[in-house]
């Protein structure tokens, strides 16, 4: 069980992280730069097994490639505007800053799937000094909270990879 003081302290940790989130110009292309790649699920967690980033029109394409099942993508805009997404199941919005010093992705969102009530999220992606990606995302639907932190090192292997964006990242 999840206490609450555990989600808050997630939450804030998160928010904390979100701090400086403001529209970039040349410092953008910067951090684009420091997110492309692909990274490698490093935490235990192999059911997204892959994570790519690939600089696109000043923002990022996020092509996340699982160990079994279909890729999913998502265009990230640094610009704060809300990009339409829609799903097999779900349908909402999602948006995307890059803080003024390069160092992190906020992405926010709200989705509705099916019957079910609202969901908002934030994710923050960090890269550690160790050279990990980092992915914190926090999430709420209803009067439930929850958290998570994924963890991707750096990826070796492009076989699984489209030639497209083994282009794209090299």
């Amino acid at each position: 069980i999840i206490h609450m003081k555990t989600i808050q302290g997630a939450l804030a940790a998160l928010a904390l992280l979100s701090l400086g989130a403001v529209q970039v110009g040349a410092q953008e292309s910067a951090g684009v730069v420091r997110f492309a790649g692909c990274w490698e699920a490093a935490d235990g967690m192999p059911a997204r097994g892959r994570l790519c980033m690939v600089p696109e029109n000043g923002g990022l394409r996020v092509t996340t490639i699982p160990a079994q099942g279909d890729a999913t993508e998502s265009s990230l805009r640094f610009d704060g505007s809300r990009i339409a997404v829609k799903t097999e199941e779900c349908s909402g919005w999602e948006s995307a800053r890059l803080t003024a010093d390069g160092e992190r992705i906020i992405v926010k969102s709200e989705m509705t799937c099916g019957p079910e009530p609202l969901q908002r999220r934030e994710t923050t992606f960090s890269i550690a000094p160790s050279g990990l990606l980092l992915q914190a995302t926090g999430s709420g639907l209803a009067v439930i909270a929850s958290a998570q932190i994924r963890v991707f090192s750096p990826g070796e292997s492009y076989g699984s990879v489209s030639p497209a964006i083994r282009e794209a990242v090299q």
